[in-house]
């Protein structure tokens, strides 16, 4: 019984029609190209951003080194230099506080070099590697 049950199933599956795929001619090909053609272009750029951002995770573990520059001429009262430096410790530079305004200028300048490193990132740095890793492919 089993036998002539399967051969049924066999058989009746033979003549049935695959409706799984719909031909398709040339130029529903191309209609169908121009109109995903931005979506395809704007698919292809995610992944060449996620490419580079595993290329950004691997120079994030390398040490960061900051240089600053100021030259300040002018009146030295109460002349604040930079006092914030993004990514890195800052420095400000500030003139002698007088008991008046003076208008004696001065010149003055500020040189700083900041190396910053995580070298104690606890794994962070990889699992980012990995992370961007995995989001590219």
């Amino acid at each position: 019984m089993k036998l002539l049950f399967i051969s049924f199933l066999v058989a009746s599956n033979l003549w049935t029609p695959l409706f799984a795929q719909k031909k398709l001619s040339l130029k529903e090909a191309i209609q169908m190209g121009v109109a995903n053609y931005g979506t395809v272009k704007a698919k292809k750029q995610y992944a060449a951003a996620s490419k580079a951002e595993v290329v950004q995770a691997k120079r994030d573990y390398l040490p960061n080194l900051n240089l600053g520059t100021q030259v300040d001429y002018g009146t030295v009262n109460i002349l604040y230099g930079p006092s914030y430096s993004f990514g890195g410790p800052g420095a400000a530079s500030i003139g002698p506080p007088l008991p008046t305004q003076n208008w004696n200028a001065a010149f003055g300048s500020l040189y700083l070099t900041n190396v910053n490193w995580d070298f104690f990132a606890f794994g962070r740095s990889r699992e980012k590697i990995h992370t961007a890793m995995a989001t590219a492919q």
